[in-house]
């Protein structure tokens, strides 16, 4: 997804949430970026897993 494409779902999408990006030496310079998928997975689980072990949020 270009750039400027994922800037508009980001700014669309509610809530807490992070626009990461990945570098051709991360392999993401190819379409989908097929030599950094490990990389890709490592950010995309780490992130609501940080989220989750802090535990629900406080309703008040």
């Amino acid at each position: 997804m270009p750039q400027r494409r994922a800037g508009r779902l980001y700014d669309a999408l509610p809530g807490p949430k992070e626009l990461v990006g990945f570098s051709a030496a991360e392999g993401a310079h190819l379409h989908c970026g097929p030599m950094g998928r490990a990389r890709f997975e490592q950010r995309v689980f780490d992130w609501p897993a940080a989220r989750l072990a802090s535990g629900p949020p406080v309703r008040g």
